[in-house]
């Protein structure tokens, strides 16, 4: 039996990167439009306007809300289908720039950032259909609920509070260093503009470490208390903040944060490593 051969995979390095790049782009202005949506319901919430979630399913049910969201969530979708292709595509193929043989760590990493959009993704298509977002809250919880129900259910949340707090951590310490910087081409843009860029960047991914963090907090909470309601997500580690001395002032500042992180979206939308 003659073998099938993949045209794909028999592709040219040059425009496999070439067509990966292009999907990464489309992709990333897909999420970058929805942490500023995240980060706007965010300042209502510090100032009492809104009971959306402030995450990712509030983001899409304001969105489903709004004239043409329908169409708008359809692209989203699009968007963020994308995204999980690009990050399944440099598991396989590598990263452009980056040779085109990926070690094990970089594969690990992009598969489970693909599995992430592919959350999303789903969560995405499923408002869509529906009209409205299924409540990522909840289902957290629910989730930690049934995991805090299975023998050595504890420790297993417990492990993965503990581990969401160090991807927190590692997302602040990635800003910081401006360890981002590499997978843009910067030195197209003047020096103002870089060092702009560079500065929403740090602050954006600070300001998601803090988040993670906060949620892996919460997430420890709720194994060593076996209470599950403390693990729902995003918008109960930004309601927390919210209800601490100076929560207002706290809240807004990790929703500006978190909007920088949607405008570096957009902008390694624009100038992704070849």
């Amino acid at each position: 039996m003659t073998a099938i051969r993949w045209p794909w995979r028999h592709a040219p390095t040059h425009h496999r990167q070439v067509l990966i790049r292009r999907i990464g782009r489309a992709g990333y202005a897909a999420y970058g439009a929805i942490h500023l949506l995240v980060a706007w319901l965010a300042v209502q919430i510090a100032f009492g306007g809104s009971d959306r979630s402030a995450d990712a399913g509030g983001a899409l049910a304001t969105l489903a809300g709004a004239a043409f969201g329908r169409v708008l969530l359809a692209i989203l979708t699009v968007g963020l289908l994308l995204l999980t292709l690009w990050r399944l595509a440099e598991a396989v193929w590598g990263e452009p720039g980056h040779g085109d043989h990926p070690g094990t760590k970089r594969r690990l990493t992009s598969i489970a950032q693909a599995i992430c959009f592919a959350a999303l993704t789903a969560t995405t298509a499923r408002t869509v259909l529906s009209d409205r977002a299924p409540s990522s809250g909840h289902s957290e919880q629910r989730a930690t609920s049934t995991a805090l129900s299975l023998p050595g259910g504890r420790f297993l949340v417990g492990a993965i509070g503990v581990g969401v707090v160090a991807v927190g951590i590692g997302m602040l310490c990635y800003g910081l260093l401006r360890r981002f910087e590499r997978a843009m081409q910067l030195d197209r843009l003047g020096h103002r503009a870089r060092r702009a860029v560079l500065a929403v960047g740090a602050v954006g991914h600070v300001a998601k470490g803090v988040a993670y963090g906060i949620v892996g907090v919460l997430l420890t909470i709720s194994a060593v208390t076996y209470q599950p309601h403390h693990s729902r997500g995003l918008d109960q580690a930004l309601r927390v903040l919210a209800g601490q001395p100076h929560g207002r002032v706290l809240l807004c500042l990790v929703a500006f944060g978190i909007g920088c992180f949607g405008v570096l979206c957009f902008v390694r939308a624009r100038y992704q490593r070849r």
